[in-house]
């Protein structure tokens, strides 16, 4: 009879093992959520690291995919309109006006739920239900503004740059499709991601516990 129950629990044993292997996420097997069966999905999301790297990638590729897209067939982009010199300073301009203003939001956008996290109260009681739905989303809305501000100073940097070596009398192809490609999905890249900052705060409250 025992040697019955060891062969149905090791068989009970190895099922629920190989449920677990489909069902959850290794991460939660050693961290705070050990013991608890996740769904795959739901463990993405509850790694906010892995969820702002993948995202990362994914938006990346598509914006640089595109750049090269607007360039098919052409190997290096002119930064000056129509060829005459310095005519890209004005448009350069606006291009880094906007990504300061985004960058600033961005800032204060995480700046806020740091101030929020810390001035939280520790006592469920006192908290308001919507409180913890912010909470719940402040880590990926972290994760998206810092990309955001990461993005947009790369971008930055990269135009400045390119546009100077561009500068250099008989360097005009120096900026190449590849490098356009890099700075458009740089740039594109930081607006996305400050909108998605928002976009999941707001899913977050709104939508996500309905």
């Amino acid at each position: 009879m025992g040697s019955c129950f060891a062969s149905s629990y090791g068989k009970n044993e190895r099922k629920n093992l190989g449920r677990r292997s489909r069902d959850s996420c290794i991460l939660c097997e050693s961290g705070p959520g050990a013991g608890r069966t996740n769904s795959v999905i739901n463990c993405f999301l509850n790694h906010p690291a892995i969820t702002n790297c993948v995202g990362f990638v994914i938006v990346f590729g598509f914006f640089y995919l595109l750049g090269r897209y607007n360039l098919r067939g052409a190997a290096s982009y002119h930064f000056d309109p129509g060829g005459e010199s310095g005519k890209f300073e004005s448009h350069s301009g606006r291009y880094q006006d906007i990504a300061k203003l985004v960058i600033t939001l961005a800032t204060a956008s995480a700046a806020f739920i740091f101030n929020f996290l810390i001035n939280i109260s520790p006592k469920s009681t006192e908290r308001g239900p919507y409180s913890f739905y912010l909470e719940n989303a402040s880590k990926v809305s972290i994760g998206s503004f810092g990309l955001s501000v990461l993005c947009l100073i790369v971008f930055m940097i990269w135009q400045t740059y390119w546009y100077e070596n561009y500068s250099v009398p008989g360097n005009k192809d120096a900026y190449t499709a590849h490098r356009y490609a890099i700075s458009l999905a740089f740039g594109f890249s930081g607006l996305f991601w400050f909108l998605a900052g928002y976009g999941w705060r707001a899913w977050s409250l709104f939508v996500s516990h309905r």
